[in-house]
């Protein structure tokens, strides 16, 4: 879905919020045929009470519902299914000894840090929200054009969120509140890159960035978003520090959940990418 304009605020997770997220604010970013999912014939009971939301996306029996259903996949937003496997991700990891890192195209090995992985998703409580908010940002893909003044007079720039080095053509003529919303989109984007699309990434022509640079480019670009004054006023510097600390353990929550919960259809819920 292409977009045009140049107003950075609306990208990825809302800018405003972000500190601890309550039950009131959790709940805006599901619909009615979520609730419906989640307690049948009950779900006016979620808006009265919020708090049952948090209950609900915590149960082990929703992950199973949803994995016996392939039907159940798109009866839930993108927000819910990734909060539920997140979630299960936390309970799989507890059990963990060791995760599994990419060392090419096609070999993997093993790496005895799930443990680690583990106490990053719990670390700060808003994490998996932020996360799951995170991955359906990119159901759909933000692209568009701008006008950048060059030695020949101005010229028409395109750009998509996805391709980091013209999302860093944008800098040169965004305002000081939008250096704060690009710097944060870029570390997203970066994270979303290779927590869900590593084997993707390990082609660096494809992305013009290899992964080694997109984990320093995507740590960078959240510390610098973390330092940022709006993060202090949106209350989201905290949690913007913690992925900036911990993006390698964030990257392998992401590609933990992916290789498997979400690999079979991924593309399904990603088919711009």
């Amino acid at each position: 879905m292409g977009r045009t304009g140049t107003r950075l605020d609306g990208w990825g997770a809302p800018a405003e919020g972000g500190g601890t997220v309550s039950p009131w604010q959790l709940i805006e970013h599901v619909s009615d045929r979520d609730l419906e999912f989640l307690w049948p014939r009950h779900a006016d009971h979620f808006r009265r009470d919020p708090r049952l939301l948090v209950v609900a996306l915590d149960a082990p029996d929703l992950f199973a519902r949803l994995a016996g259903d392939r039907e159940a996949l798109v009866k839930v937003s993108p927000f819910v299914l990734f909060s539920v496997m997140l979630r299960q991700a936390i309970r799989d990891l507890r059990q963990a000894r060791f995760t599994v890192e990419r060392a090419g195209l096609r070999q993997k090995v093993a790496v005895f840090d799930a443990a680690q992985v583990h106490t990053f998703l719990q670390k700060n409580p808003d994490i998996v929200d932020y996360l799951s908010q995170v991955l359906a940002s990119f159901t759909h893909v933000y692209s568009g054009s701008t006008w950048q003044r060059t030695k020949r007079g101005w010229r028409r720039q395109r750009f998509s969120e996805l391709d980091l080095r013209s999302m860093e053509a944008l800098e040169a003529e965004a305002s000081e509140e939008d250096r704060f919303y690009l710097d944060r989109r870029m570390g997203e984007v970066a994270l979303f890159l290779l927590g869900v699309f590593p084997d993707a990434v390990l082609r660096p022509r494809l992305r013009g960035m290899g992964a080694a640079e997109l984990e320093v480019v995507g740590a960078l670009r959240y510390g610098r978003a973390a330092t940022h004054p709006l993060a202090a006023r949106t209350g989201t510097a905290g949690l913007l520090s913690t992925v900036s600390e911990g993006f390698r353990w964030a990257r392998k929550a992401l590609n933990y959940m992916t290789d498997r919960y979400l690999y079979p259809f991924r593309a399904e819920w990603f088919p711009a990418t």
